[in-house]
Formats: structure tokens, C-alpha cells, sequence
């Protein structure tokens, strides 16, 4: 049989950012079902209707409301009530109350044993996936590594007591503070691929490098004003970050400039002398997650992935424009942490 061609005017790139934007499950399977029949990812409405968890009845009235209607007629089509949940009540309260901690699951069928033998109830993989991925909207998603020696009461106490420490630096000056996130950023030649997006079915590809080139930035980001500072330097020791600190002393004169920093041993030598007008503040140690300059770097990074240079110097070259281009505002978006902000009373 032929393959039909469904008159959809929408694009692809449409329909995926419409699916995005929209809040209701059921309204997102509607626009989805149009996404599998432009996009091609369905060849038939019988296909398209499996992979939107409906029947082929469902989908067809859907495409005939949308044919008729346009996109705007979708959410206007009334759900017609279908059987009683299988995940309800307590069960469901406790489901969401456990995805919603950090931890949360490992794959969707950890989730089906976890309810089977906490709950009693014994539904298939398929219920469960939709249940979790559609109606409660949690997907995979690649998690940060916590280290094990991580102290979870430190680094709340950290939190609580920032304003404080704040409070004692200003005692001593009469000079306004400027806050500061810092971090040192390795890069290399070495292809670090990230995701790809393809059609169910397809297994991505990517093509990467191994040469064994890199280099430091040094940088500082203001939490408040979006103001930043970066160097290169070959390496990371001791003796860059003393210079960057006298350069950070120099460029701003006229403010206490207060660097929320890690552990690191090089920033904790006795031989490091730090400027009058640079304080240090030291994160609780393995705390990434608390430091604005951590999300920053993966902000950068997200330009540079699947890239392949030929040389060090055409990556310098790129990740200088990238740093260029980040405004004020985009700095201060991505490093506003709520936390930090709270405790400077801005």
C-alpha cells in the first residue's frame, strides 16, 4: 500500500518546539502525533498512533479535528474519560515525591518492580512509561556526580551562613564588595561528542579525535553585575593564580573583591600572597553544584562539543568568541544563584 501524505502546514522543528512549550500531556500527544506523521518518523497513522500510546480510532479523530480546525482546534477536543488510572493515590504521591529527589530512579522498569513490591501493583513497562514520561513529565536525564565524601550538612550550612561571612569581611573596609564566581576550565583536543538527536531506531554516531593538546582559562564571573575576567595560561598552578588574583586587584581598585572559590591546593599555598583588596571564600569541598562558574563552563562547553580543531590555537580562537559574545545579562542569568543573591541582599 502506498504511503499517504498527510496535509500537515506546520514544520517538524515547529511541531517540536510547540510539544515543548506545552504544559498538558494529552495535548502534547496530539501535537506529537502530527510531528511522527510530518517528520516521517511514522509512515502510518496505525504506527503513529502506537508510539503516542493511543488507538488508531484516537489518532484519526485527532488528524480529522486538526484537518478541519488547524492547530488551534487541538486542545478544544475533549478527552473522553478511559479506564481508572493503574498508578493513584498514595502510590502516586509517593511516585512523584520520589522522582522529585535528586536521586530518583534508574530506568523506567526500576520504577515498575519499585511499585510492584511496595505497592502490589503489577502493570506493564509500557503503562509505566507513559504514566511517568507523559502524565508526570520526568524523562532520563544525565545526572552531575556526587561525590561520596560529599557532606550534605556542610554545604547547607554554607548556604546559611554566606551573608555572615560576607558581614565580617565589610567590617574590616569601607570599600563596597564585588562578588565573584572562580574556577579554572581545562580545555583540549580531545572530541568530547555530547548528545546526538536521531529517529527511533537509529543509533547516533559522531567522529572524534584524540591529540593530547590542551590549555587553562583562568576566570572570574560577578554574581550581581555580569562583569567577568579570563586568562589563558598553559597550566594550572600556584604561580597563574597569583597572577590572576594581582590582575583582579588591579582592574577593579576601588571594590573588595570577594572570590567564591574550591579547595583546590593550588589556590591554598603559603607561598601565595593575596592582594589587600581580594578575599577568598572556600566552597565546602566536593561541592561543585554550589559554585555560579561550574554552570558557566558547561554553558561554554555546549559550543564546543562534537567540534573538531586542528590545531590548539583555532580552539583558542573559538572559545575566545564564544566568551566574547556572552553579554552582562547572560552571565548574570547563568550565575544568579539564588543562595548568593539572598545573602548580598540584591
Amino acid at each position: 500500500m502506498p504511503k499517504r501524505d498527510y496535509e500537515i502546514l506546520e514544520s517538524p522543528e515547529e511541531l517540536l518546539n510547540m510539544m515543548k512549550n506545552e504544559k498538558k500531556g494529552r495535548f502534547r500527544d496530539r501535537l506529537r502525533l502530527l510531528w511522527l506523521l510530518k517528520s516521517g518518523a511514522a509512515e502510518t497513522m496505525t504506527r503513529a498512533a502506537e508510539l503516542c500510546g493511543v488507538s488508531r480510532l484516537t489518532a484519526v479523530e485527532w488528524f480529522h479535528r486538526y484537518s478541519t480546525g488547524g492547530i488551534r482546534e487541538l486542545p478544544q477536543l475533549k478527552t473522553v474519560p478511559g479506564r481508572k488510572r493503574r498508578i493513584s493515590g498514595e502510590a502516586e504521591e509517593a511516585l512523584i515525591k520520589r522522582l522529585a529527589e535528586p536521586e530518583g530512579f534508574g530506568s523506567y522498569d526500576e520504577i515498575r518492580i519499585w511499585l510492584k513490591e511496595d505497592y502490589d501493583i503489577d502493570i506493564p513497562y509500557k503503562t509505566v512509561h507513559k504514566t511517568v514520561r507523559y502524565y508526570l513529565g520526568a524523562k532520563p536525564k544525565m545526572p552531575r556526580p556526587s561525590h561520596i565524601k560529599k557532606n550534605d550538612e556542610e554545604v547547607q550550612k554554607f548556604k546559611e551562613t554566606l551573608s555572615i561571612k560576607l558581614s565580617e569581611i565589610m567590617k574590616y573596609t569601607h570599600m563596597p564588595l564585588k562578588i565573584f564566581s572562580y574556577d579554572e576550565s581545562g580545555f583540549g583536543l580531545i572530541t568530547s561528542p555530547g548528545r546526538r538527536i536521531t529517529l527511533p531506531g537509529v543509533c547516533p554516531a559522531a567522529r572524534i579525535q584524540r591529540v593530547y593538546e590542551n590549555y587553562c582559562i583562568y576566570g572570574a564571573v560577578g554574581i550581581s553585575d555580569g562583569e567577568s575576567l579570563f586568562f589563558e595560561f598553559s597550566n594550572m598552578d600556584t604561580d597563574c593564580f597569583q597572577y590572576f588574583t594581582e590582575k583582579i586587584s588591579e582592574l577593579f581598585p576601588d571594590t573588595v573583591n570577594v572570590l567564591l572559590i574550591d579547595n583546590a591546593g593550588i589556590h591554598k599555598a603559603k607561598r601565595s600572597v593575596i592582594p589587600e583588596n581580594v578575599s577568598l571564600i572556600f566552597l565546602p569541598a566536593y561541592s561543585p553544584e554550589l559554585n555560579p562558574a561550574e554552570r558557566f563552563r558547561q554553558h561554554i562547553r555546549r559550543y564546543t562539543k562534537g567540534e573538531i580543531f586542528s590545531d590548539l590555537q583555532e580552539m583558542k580562537d573559538c572559545v575566545a568568541d564564544i566568551l566574547k559574545k556572552c553579554s552582562e545579562e547572560i552571565i548574570k542569568s547563568l550565575t544568579g544563584f539564588s543562595y548568593i543573591l539572598e545573602s548580598i541582599n540584591i
